[in-house]
């Protein structure tokens, strides 16, 4: 059974049979608390507000910008041709002479 199935199944328990949250999430081995949350959401949405959502973060203030990251490529070109050190001490050091935010030595 799919998540969106067994949580429609839980909501039609309260809905349609009258159980309580709590007699819901007892019978399903979920927490009340999430027996009233999809109860909400399927009261807002419909089915289709039970399907799952996703996890990921909507944003990512530690990642590096696309600028930073095409200057930090082109001088490890730069400092590879001139047969210098190209890791990422070197290049962090470089970047702080430009005078631009340096990332992690492990970015």
């Amino acid at each position: 059974m799919s998540s969106k199935d067994k949580n429609l199944l839980i909501v039609r328990a309260v809905t349609e049979q009258g159980l309580t949250h709590a007699q819901a999430a007892a019978r399903y081995g979920t927490s009340r608390q999430w027996v009233h949350t999809l109860v909400l959401r399927y009261q807002t949405g419909g089915p289709p507000a039970l399907e799952p959502r996703s996890r990921a973060p909507r944003t990512r203030p530690g990642t590096t910008s696309a600028s930073l990251r095409a200057r930090i490529i082109t001088l490890r070109g730069e400092l590879t041709a001139q047969g210098a050190d190209a890791g990422p001490a070197t290049i962090a050091w470089h970047l702080d002479q430009e005078h631009r935010r340096v990332p992690s030595t492990a970015t």
